[in-house]
């Protein structure tokens, strides 16, 4: 497994903290904190490990399979069935656990899982929105910019400017 997925949720929430730390020492309006309260959920619903499971939800060997699967194969479509088969389940059943054991829809985690990427990308590397999109499974940028701010609350862009490491000063817009 890529090393850089695998640490993906510690070091994106690393360097976030950091960044909106320095935020709200600067004195950031309720609209913001928001904001960064979100980021925050959304790094943090990442590092969930597989060992965690509850009852009635998958089991660890079918979570770590998943996890894995998804990790690997972001910047492609995947389906419900095919996730399913892996897990060896009828596709409602394995819905039904899946969101048991996630908290979230099987298509919401490999959407959070795209968006945790995209942060990722924006962060480390001077590729452009449309490449970014690309390599996270999205289908153009204009996608990615939809889910992200529906997901975020702010532009990719405008995110990508307030976290980089060249601005640490930024708002978020």
């Amino acid at each position: 497994m890529n090393p850089q997925i695998v640490s993906f949720p510690s070091k994106l929430f690393n360097k976030m903290t950091a960044a909106l730390d320095g935020a709200i020492a600067a004195g950031v309006d309720a609209d913001v904190r928001d904001r960064i309260d979100t980021a925050r959920r959304l790094v943090v619903s990442a590092s969930v490990t597989a060992t965690e499971t509850t009852t009635g939800g998958l089991a660890p060997w079918q979570i770590i399979k998943i996890k894995t699967y998804i990790a690997r194969n972001i910047e492609r479509s995947l389906s419900n069935d095919e996730l399913a088969a892996l897990a060896r389940l009828s596709t409602s059943y394995f819905c039904k656990t899946f969101r048991t054991s996630f908290n979230e829809t099987p298509q919401q985690y490999v959407l959070s899982r795209r968006i945790e990427n995209a942060c990722l990308l924006m962060l480390e590397t001077p590729d452009t929105l449309a490449d970014i999109a690309y390599a996270c499974g999205f289908t153009d940028q204009a996608h990615l910019s939809r889910q992200f701010r529906r997901t975020m609350g702010t532009s990719p862009h405008a995110w990508r400017r307030h976290f980089s490491k060249d601005n640490t000063q930024g708002v978020l817009a």
